[in-house]
């Protein structure tokens, strides 16, 4: 996933210039995309096409077919390639630079540039033919193009542009002059045009320099959603590849993320059935208008390229074109379908490369509120569902700019105040349209014939939507789930894959119990984070989950409790005593290991709920249970522990009017931790009793009713007490009842006389009980987020999200460990002495104090092995040095070379 700290934007030297004159005026030294022997010309391109074998064979045929001289069917040619034709002057293209840098600082917050991928696109580029392929919202894209080009000095493209372009006096021959070609919209019933067009994009391919930029969506999308890719000029494009012409073709996906658009009224009445106006020239001078409005930021993200060779190697047999001659080849049918695959492929890649806008945001809850709720929208609760549909976003994949600060929200409201308004009181309220339709020709609506005031107010509605789309695939999916669950359980039926399910991530969604978790009787990984679970005693239900390995629990309230791991052990299933269970990152001690399951004393006897019994496989755990509710009280200290009079059968749900003050409860908790404890969460829990006393004086100067406060005072004694009890013992329903001493539940735990018959797993475990010392998040070359386990035998890979393992390597196979730096990152290389594919790591670390003890760990490690015997005698055929070589006993194959003169033509001498 792309970070938005690898964008730079390219306006801001714009703008610390006094003149931008001498940066247009600049020497220029352009990276070409497909260098070539010989360079040509524009005009060049043309003839090369004329004088094909193709097109002499087309020329003939159509003398034939037409009854007319070959000078006049030359003539037409030449009439065609001269309306299609690109031309290219380097003066035009400097001083349009100039006018854009003027008119971009002043519209624009900022056009922000993936810095990390188009260095890299410009660094590969030079020998193969290269393709960019932009998302397509505004007629914008192609300037801001050329212009990120210039920039950056890469040769401009060629631009593929449609006729309604050419029309326009003076325009036309601007955009010409600038690097565009011109293809009509409809030319099946003309194949004289039709042959010539694709011969000159075929000569662009195989004998131009330049790179291509075409939309591969064909039109502007006025939804703002991805349209399904137009095939034609694709295909065209390919056959040089198909055909064995030029050895691959480059293709970058490219999604340009608009702020604001500035078509968007525009496409809003187009979406109402009003007719596309002509362009034309005076339209054009007309629009210039809307520089005077604040169109926000642009985002402009690169993608890595994709490889038609590597993409269609095992996807389609290019050796049947060997058959016939070059310019009879026609692409096939497997070839067509393959092509409409990576068609399909590069459009996924545009909108996974899309940068959600703090008002994309913003616009599905003021959808969600005005059309779907009907209900009132105010600046408070807009900042905090914002903060929430953040992070949820994000978890499927998408980057926001959002930072959660209320400032980027008004910045939002003054870049799209003709669509919202925030009121004084604080309320939110949508812009009434003001435009006139009185001019619209009504027999050239399209649909419906909508009256004049519904078409108005239609308008902002349509113009928020715009703005929605984008995120829509993102959710997309985990909808689609969502309605068949939801849809189940309103008909009172169980989910089938309900009893297999073994992974359950539920970030940051408002839960505050889980009562029916029990149900998933195969769980084995539960992340629970960043949610409202404010009582331990809600923990409950995990007591029936003996599968379970690991469980998050951070970022709820109950976290944040000095006693939480040792509560929270308490209420899980005697089985995870013998796995490595992981809670919140960080393996269980051995004291932990010995409360798992011993309830917490004040949990009286109940008899169980009749789902308990109900639920099927749910044999494993059968105990009597009454679970206080969570207490939502006026100071957040109240909700640590209280006495309650009355006891319920199983966990109360936290009404959804609750959620704010649940969220209150939360941040003010982080901030008296932070605040006026003076460590953090985590360094208070690693800390135990001393935190306790830290907490205790916390108490003392925090405003509580006498009763409450000796409550929880009492509570951290005997939270003190238990977490010293390493005897595991705990009292069920039936010790109540019979007043029977329960016997320790961790029965296989070694004791001290028999520590030697520890196996390995536990070894690792002991290891990690050192806490987050040894457990590092890194990143992988090209992007993906780990966690790494250091243990004291291996180095364990796992994922962020599920903990799921994703690979393993045993210290003693490590033999390099080095600092190295690419790309402005420096990564800890290690590499492996396994038989495996993937041999060697590169890990980044963010954090340089941890980057350091990881990578000082491991160097500890190979640095403190016994220096390896000598035991083998070489002789250099070349230099005649005699050297020995370490008894190396490894996976790979070792070259043996000379140390003097390098050669590898060496013989192992007679030891004796």
């Amino acid at each position: 996933m792309v970070k938005l700290n690898l964008f730079e934007d390219i306006l801001e030297p714009r703008r610390q210039e006094i003149s931008n004159f001498l940066w247009v005026s600049r020497e220029l030294s352009t990276k070409t995309p497909n260098k070539q022997p010989k360079k040509r010309s524009s005009l060049e391109i043309k003839l090369g096409v004329l004088n094909s074998l193709k097109m002499q064979t087309l020329i003939e045929k159509e003398c034939i077919n037409r009854n007319l001289p070959k000078e006049q069917v030359v003539s037409i040619i030449k009439d065609i390639l001269d309306e299609i034709g690109y031309n290219k002057q380097i003066q035009l293209i400097r001083w349009l630079g100039l006018v854009l840098a003027k008119i971009c600082t002043q519209v624009c917050t900022g056009i922000h540039v993936n810095r990390q991928s188009i260095l890299k696109l410009r660094n590969d580029m030079g020998n193969v033919p290269v393709m960019y392929v932009p998302s397509h919202r505004s007629y914008a894209d192609f300037i801001l193009m050329s212009y990120i080009c210039f920039h950056y000095d890469i040769e401009i493209p060629a631009i593929a542009a449609g006729m309604d372009f050419h029309g326009m006096k003076g325009m036309g021959t601007v955009l010409r002059n600038t690097g565009a070609f011109f293809m009509r919209r409809s030319y099946n019933d003309d194949n004289l045009y039709w042959d010539t067009f694709r011969e000159y994009v075929h000569q662009l391919v195989v004998n131009g320099e330049l790179g291509i930029e075409f939309f591969i969506e064909g039109t502007r999308s006025r939804s703002g959603k991805s349209l399904f890719p137009k095939l034609g000029l694709f295909s065209m494009i390919l056959k040089a590849f198909f055909t064995g012409e030029v050895p691959d073709i480059l293709f970058v996906p490219i999604n340009i993320s608009y702020e604001r658009v500035m078509e968007e009224r525009l496409f809003a009445f187009e979406l109402l059935g009003v007719p596309k106006p002509k362009e034309s020239t005076s339209a054009f001078f007309k629009s210039l208008s809307l520089i005077k409005e604040k169109y926000g930021n642009v985002y402009v993200n690169f993608g890595s390229p994709i490889s038609a060779y590597q993409f269609f190697e095992d996807k389609i047999d290019r050796s049947q074109h060997g058959r016939k001659p070059i310019h009879m080849q026609t692409t096939t049918d497997d070839e067509r379908e393959a092509i409409s695959i990576l068609a399909q492929s590069i459009v996924n890649r545009q909108q996974k490369l899309c940068i959600i806008t703090t008002f994309n945001l913003m616009a599905v809850l003021v959808v969600e509120y005005f059309i779907y709720r009907a209900s009132m929208l105010t600046m408070e609760k807009l900042v905090k569902e914002l903060i929430w549909l953040k992070t949820v976003i994000e978890k499927f994949g998408a980057v926001t700019n959002f930072t959660g600060a209320p400032e980027s929200v008004l910045e939002s409201f003054l870049v799209h105040r003709n669509l919202v308004r925030l009121c004084n009181d604080g309320e939110i309220k949508l812009v009434r349209s003001m435009e006139t339709v009185g001019n619209i020709d009504r027999t050239k609506l399209k649909g419906h014939q909508l009256h004049d005031e519904l078409m108005i107010r239609s308008v902002p509605t349509i113009a928020l939507q715009l703005y929605v789309n984008p995120t829509l695939h993102y959710f997309i999916n985990p909808a689609l789930i969502t309605v068949v669950l939801k849809k189940g359980l309103e008909n009172g039926e169980v989910p089938k894959g309900q009893f297999d399910l073994q992974v359950l991530v539920i970030h940051n969604n408002f839960i505050d119990n889980i009562e029916d978790i029990h149900k998933l009787v195969n769980l084995q990984h539960l992340n629970l984070m960043d949610n409202y679970l404010v009582d331990h005693d809600s923990l409950i239900p995990l007591a029936y989950l003996a599968a379970l390995q690991l469980l998050n629990l951070q970022g709820n309230p109950l976290s944040y409790h000095p006693q939480h791991r040792i509560r929270s052990v308490r209420c899980l299933h005697k089985n995870t005593a013998t796995v490595k269970f992981i809670l919140d990152d960080v393996g269980l001690s051995k004291s932990e290991k010995q409360s798992i399951n011993s309830l917490h004393p004040k949990i009286l006897s109940a008899e169980p709920s009749s789902s308990s019994h109900n639920s099927e496989g749910n044999d494993i755990f059968d105990r009597s249970i009454r679970i206080r509710p969570a207490v939502i009280a006026d100071d957040i200290l109240d909700c640590l522990e209280s006495s309650l009079p009355s006891v319920v059968s199983h966990a109360s749900p936290v009404e959804s009017d609750n959620k704010e003050q649940l969220a209150s409860l939360h941040k003010d908790y982080i901030r008296i931790l932070y605040d006026k404890a003076g460590v953090s969460a985590r360094d208070a829990i690693k800390e135990g009793n001393g935190f306790a006393e830290t907490h205790q004086q916390l108490l003392s100067s925090t405003p509580l009713g006498e009763s409450i406060l000796n409550t929880i005072q009492d509570t951290l004694k005997e939270d003190n007490d238990l977490s010293n009890n390493t005897t595991g013992e705990y009292i069920t329903a039936s010790d109540n009842a019979n007043n029977e001493e329960q016997p320790d539940v961790y029965t296989d735990m070694p004791t001290d006389e028999n520590q030697e018959a520890e196996t390995t797993e536990e070894s690792e475990d002991e290891e990690l009980e050192s806490g987050e010392s040894n457990i590092f998040m890194a990143n992988l070359k090209g992007g993906n987020d780990i966690i790494v386990i250091l243990t004291q035998t291996h180095i364990t890979e796992k994922d962020p999200i599920n903990m799921k393992s994703l690979g393993r390597f045993t210290l003693d196979s490590l033999y390099t460990c080095n600092k190295i730096i690419e790309d402005d990152i420096e990564y800890i290389y290690l590499e492996f002495d396994t038989v495996r594919i993937n041999s060697s790591k590169y890990y980044s670390i963010e954090d340089e104090e941890d980057r350091n003890r990881f990578y000082d760990k491991l160097r500890n490690i190979i640095d403190s092995r016994p220096p390896k015997e000598i035991s083998n005698l070489f002789k250099c055929m070349k230099c005649s040095t005699q050297f020995g070589v370490e008894d190396q006993k490894t996976m790979h194959r070792v070259v043996i070379k000379c140390p003097l003169c390098e050669s590898d033509l060496v013989f192992q001498e007679d030891g004796n």
